[in-house]
This record gives C-alpha cells, sequence and structure tokens, in this order.
C-alpha cells in the first residue's frame, strides 16, 4: 500500500480515521495520513458513511471491499463503520525488516450482528480496577466487535463512581476479596467515554440502588434514611 492515505469521507467520521491510523502505526510502524477529501489515484483506505442514515436495525452493519482500486469500508452509521475498521485491521499483513510493508488480502465481506446487545461487564465496584484497564477493556470490546461496556460502578462494598453532590461517596469503600475499589474521576471518566466512542463502543454506567447500596449508605448519612 505504498503512498496510500486514510480517507474519511464526512465529518463524523474523522476520529474513527484517527483511530485506524494510530493502529496502524502501532502494528507498522507506518504513518498514514488522514484527509477528508478523496485523491485522484487509487490505493487508499476509504471510510464512508450512507448520507441516507440508518435504521436502528441496520447501524452495525458495514461492507468491506479491497480490491485493486483500494480499501473501502461503507456502513450507514458510525458504529458500523467501526467494525469494518476492526476487520480490516484484523487483516492486516506487516512484513519487512528494515523496510515495513503493509498489505491487505483482496476481499469483500458485508457482516452485521445477530444480536444488538452484546456487552462486556466490568466490576469496578468490587475489584480493584485501574482507569488504564478500561481503557484497554474498551480496545477489546472494539477488537471483538462488542457494543457496550458496561461497568458496574456500585455495591454494597464500595462505590466507585464521582459525585459532585456527594463527594463522600466513595470514602466507606471496604472492598471485595482484595484491596477496596477506587473512585474514579470525572475527567478520566468522560476521556474513557470518548475514547471509547471513537471506537464504536458506548460505555453504560450502572448505579445501583435501593438494594446493594449499602457503601453509599455508610459513606453518607443522608442516604441512610433515604436509600
Amino acid at each position: 500500500m505504498p503512498g496510500a492515505q486514510i480517507v474519511a469521507l464526512g465529518d463524523g467520521l474523522a476520529p474513527l480515521a484517527a483511530v485506524l491510523a494510530d493502529s496502524i502505526f502501532a502494528v507498522s510502524g507506518l504513518h498514514l495520513n488522514v484527509t477528508s477529501s478523496l485523491p485522484n489515484n487509487t490505493g487508499h483506505i476509504v471510510l464512508q458513511q450512507s448520507s441516507a442514515g440508518a435504521a436502528a436495525t441496520v447501524a452495525e452493519n458495514y461492507t468491506l471491499t479491497v480490491d485493486g482500486r483500494g480499501v473501502r469500508v461503507l456502513c450507514d452509521a458510525y458504529t458500523g463503520c467501526a467494525w469494518g475498521v476492526s476487520t480490516l485491521l484484523q487483516s492486516l499483513c506487516v512484513s519487512g525488516v528494515d523496510v515495513q510493508i503493509l498489505a491487505v488480502p483482496c476481499m469483500n465481506v458485508t457482516d452485521g450482528p445477530d444480536a444488538p446487545w452484546r456487552a462486556l461487564l466490568v466490576d469496578t465496584a468490587r475489584t480493584e480496577v485501574t482507569l488504564h484497564q478500561l481503557f484497554e477493556a474498551a480496545v477489546f470490546c472494539a477488537f471483538y466487535k462488542i457494543r457496550f461496556l458496561h461497568l458496574h460502578l456500585t455495591d454494597d462494598h464500595g462505590w466507585s463512581f464521582p459525585s459532585r453532590a456527594f463527594p463522600a461517596l466513595g470514602t466507606q469503600n471496604i472492598g471485595f476479596r482484595g484491596p477496596a475499589v477506587r473512585v474514579f474521576n470525572e475527567t478520566g471518566l468522560r476521556s474513557l467515554v470518548a475514547f471509547a466512542a471513537a471506537r464504536g463502543v458506548l460505555v453504560v454506567p450502572e448505579l445501583e440502588g435501593p438494594g446493594h447500596s449499602s457503601a453509599m449508605r455508610r459513606a453518607d448519612p443522608f442516604f441512610q434514611g433515604n436509600s
């Protein structure tokens, strides 16, 4: 793929094009420029979203075509393009020693999920989980086309979700089969949401109540009679 560029046809796909460029660099050391204008020559990676939009039932469908003209991922919605990019990354062939050569086999893939709800649940309320590990979980979800990253943020043992209104929440975490869980900071969680969204993954927070709320009631007397 000499001189190849990544072309995002539509401003909405720019974050995904950047993700693809970073991923290609990570596996090959090759820098591919990202552009929003389709070059006149061939041999580029084109991400294209249908201007007609998509119904919810086909929002994750995509078509990946690799032939003599280049690579094209065609989708109805952003998430479908993200899954097409995942398939493309799984198909890359990297060779060479002094000079890296990046190639993709010819193919024509039309794909879409059988089940709309596919999630990875991470228990941050009873397990010591770092923000870095959640970023890794988002990458894992994107690679395997798992749509949702479900975070179990509160339970009897700990409260890991930050609160501006009730800052004491999380101060009485006791842990579960290990060290007490930590409270994430808001900036970190917002960064995680954006990082995951760029890869087609939606972060779903779970805050339990009134059951499984002992950590909340221990931390703030306000909730002892209001849970």
